[in-house]
């Protein structure tokens, strides 16, 4: 039998449509039990480490339907307020060009968003502390999530937290690799592992884990030829920055404005590099293991934010046409049925 590979993408709240979609493929097939290596980044680590625990994925897809909004709870900092006060008062900038007049009208109805993060992760971490068992990763079946290490003696660093490979985090709890990997910049604060320091998403390096996953594996000493790879993505749109200002307006500001535009989504550096890195990895995975490895992402009528918990309804109508439509789901069906 294959040395089989789950790997889950990050994404949010549309992390829904992974869980769904194998939901599908557990119903008929069973394959969770036969998964060798559950691997994640983000929302796809945490995904990883219920299933390598044990929770069902029925238990899984109950918390993206109905938990989101205590998932993504609104940071208000008290300590803050009578700076963003004095803030408020201030003369707006002029701005001559006129969309970059409504540009800086916007940033500044917002303004008090560029100083902390939109969320606190304590509604996070409540959900987990009842998902997630209280014993370290060296107990649990084989599992690998992302993170970005900050301020490591080495600098910093990316990493994976693991239990395949000695000394890369089996002591670790499930929680604190949760929330080490769950820790989006400017979503939800750094969170301080305690063996890696302060760490971030491992979105920022590695948003599709498939090809890490495989490395971790050969590191571990499975035979090439023994390895299969499942990627599952979380839902994606067709979506672009339309440069409607001079191009040297582009800078730290608008690539990292917390508010969408017309011509951008919100964040947009922050949306580049999470969807920018997924094609590259499925390609190199592809490469590698040719007819062992396949990817499965459903597409979205619209683009729907990783925060936005209110479009549930519309991931589960994406992931449920993809399901029941898609030709390249039936082949991943058939991948699976063959496979197993």
């Amino acid at each position: 039998m294959a040395y089989l590979i789950l790997s889950c993408d990050g994404g949010g709240i549309r992390g829904l449509i992974t869980a769904l979609l194998l939901q599908d493929l557990e119903k008929d097939f069973g394959i969770l039990e036969r998964v060798k290596l559950f691997a994640g980044t983000s929302t796809g680590g945490i995904l990883a480490l219920a299933l390598a625990s044990g929770l069902g994925i029925d238990a899984i897809v109950n918390v993206y339907q109905n938990d989101g909004s205590q998932i993504f709870t609104l940071l208000h900092p008290g300590e803050l307020d009578a700076l963003l006060e004095r803030l408020k008062l201030a003369p707006r900038p002029p701005a001559g060009d006129p969309q970059m007049h409504n540009i800086v009208e916007q940033v500044w109805e917002n303004l008090d968003s560029l100083f902390y993060v939109r969320y606190n992760n304590t509604g996070l971490a409540s959900i987990l502390e009842s998902l997630l068992p209280n014993r370290p990763l060296r107990e649990l079946r084989s599992v690998m999530v992302t993170a970005f290490q900050l301020d490591s003696p080495k600098g910093w660093q990316p990493i994976t937290i693991n239990n395949v490979i000695e000394n890369q985090g089996a002591d670790t709890l499930p929680i604190d690799a949760a929330l080490s990997t769950g820790a989006a910049p400017t979503y939800f604060p750094p969170y301080k592992h305690p063996q890696y320091g302060y760490c971030v998403d491992g979105g920022v390096f590695a948003n599709d884990p498939s090809s890490l996953a495989l490395a971790v594996a050969l590191q571990a000493g499975i035979p090439l030829s023994e390895i299969a790879l499942l990627s599952l993505g979380t839902g994606f749109a067709i979506q672009k920055i339309e440069i409607v200002l001079p191009p040297a307006f582009y800078g730290p500001l608008l690539w990292l404005l917390p508010i969408a535009l017309p011509s951008m989504p919100a964040t947009p550096l922050i949306e580049v590099l999470l969807s920018g890195v997924g094609p590259v990895d499925s390609f190199q995975c592809q490469q590698i293991l040719h007819g062992n490895f396949m990817r499965a992402d459903a597409p979205l009528p619209t683009f729907i934010s990783m925060d936005d918990y209110r479009a549930v309804d519309q991931l589960q109508n994406a992931a449920e046409s993809y399901i029941r439509n898609s030709p390249a789901w039936q082949q991943v069906r058939a991948w699976v049925g063959k496979l197993l």
